[in-house]
């Protein structure tokens, strides 16, 4: 799964920026959320990775995960759990389960403690409009890396086209040009993928 942290450095990088004079980290996250949501959508990645803090410590808890189809993974403060049909509070083992009763969900674990940090991985119905939220993120393999950088660059860079004049402003207009390029060979790689449907009749004699 990609870092954004390493994302956010390398970027901040390739735009001379990597004391984040030019612009702050908080704008760098905000625009890779939205270059991860045009990623997802472009190659119809399904995955989706909710990271909430828990406080309540007994019974089921409600939770709102849309486009909700079913569950891949979970990790409790980076501990596995196992999804199981009932979770037994007494076990030693690590469970959890994710139901839904009158069409919503609900979730419960064992072993809760204060303030627990949960990461919840699951598939979406990603033919159903994927609105943005901001505690949920799709999860893009790291094979996309190199994707999600260019385009990182270049909406960063028209960032900077608005924000700076001068030799700061075409030293943005330069990089656009260059890593726009760079977006239309994975366009051109990605028809070249998909290929053209073939249909050979079969003649009957």
């Amino acid at each position: 799964m990609v870092n954004d942290k390493h994302l956010i450095n390398e970027v901040a990088l390739r735009l001379n920026d990597e004391s984040f004079r030019s612009f702050p980290k908080h704008h760098y996250q905000r625009v890779l959320d939205r270059v991860k949501r045009q990623i997802s959508r472009k190659y119809k990645l399904d995955k989706r990775i909710y990271i909430f803090k828990n406080t309540i410590r007994e019974g089921e808890i409600p939770i709102e995960l849309p486009n909700y189809i079913s569950p891949v993974s979970l990790k409790v403060n980076q501990q596995e759990y196992t999804l199981v049909n009932n979770v037994d509070y007494h076990s030693s083992d690590y469970e959890y389960k994710l139901f839904r009763d009158y069409n919503k969900l609900h979730f419960e674990y064992n072993h809760r403690s204060d303030e627990d940090t949960i990461e919840l991985i699951y598939t979406a119905d990603i033919t159903i409009k994927d609105d943005y939220y901001e505690d949920i993120t799709p999860v893009i393999p790291e094979q996309y890396n190199e994707e999600i950088i260019n385009h990182f660059v270049v909406e960063m860079c028209k960032l900077g086209i608005s924000k700076y004049i001068g030799e700061e402003g075409r030293k943005y207009g330069i990089l656009i040009q260059l890593y726009a390029r760079n977006l239309k060979e994975y366009d051109q790689n990605l028809i070249k993928k998909e290929g053209w449907s073939v249909i050979k009749p079969q003649w009957i004699v």
